[in-house]
């Protein structure tokens, strides 16, 4: 998570949480003040710190969630594409093991070797 990817979220976050009273304006400038003052390798420390308290920042975490999933679905797909005429045996199993829940890239180039060679070519 890079500050200016993460910077327009934090904003729309805070803006939103209060306009709906779930946070105090007091809190949202405090929020915004800490958070500018964060750097790049820092800005995903201060988060999880502050998600304790502050449990709106969790939501920024679900949203990283969902897009490294989304990611690893359009590789998933895109390797599937190359080898399904191929192998089409390899490509159901990928599939279906590629859409379970807590599967990773990582797992998927440990289990599939094929997978990883697709990857660093």
């Amino acid at each position: 998570m890079s500050l200016d990817s993460l910077e327009p979220k934090i904003r729309k976050l805070l803006l939103h949480h209060l306009e709906f009273g779930n946070i105090s304006l007091v809190d949202s400038a405090a929020l915004a003040y800490i958070l500018s003052e964060a750097e790049d390798e820092t800005i995903e420390e201060y988060l999880k710190k502050l998600s304790s308290e502050f449990p709106i920042f969790n939501e920024i975490f679900e949203d990283q969630k969902s897009e490294i999933k989304e990611n690893l679905e359009q590789i998933v797909q895109n390797f599937v594409k190359s080898i399904i005429k191929d192998n089409p045996l390899l490509a159901a199993q990928i599939s279906q093991t590629a859409f379970k829940k807590d599967m990773t890239i990582a797992k998927l180039k440990e289990k599939y070797p094929e997978f990883e060679e697709y990857l660093n070519k």
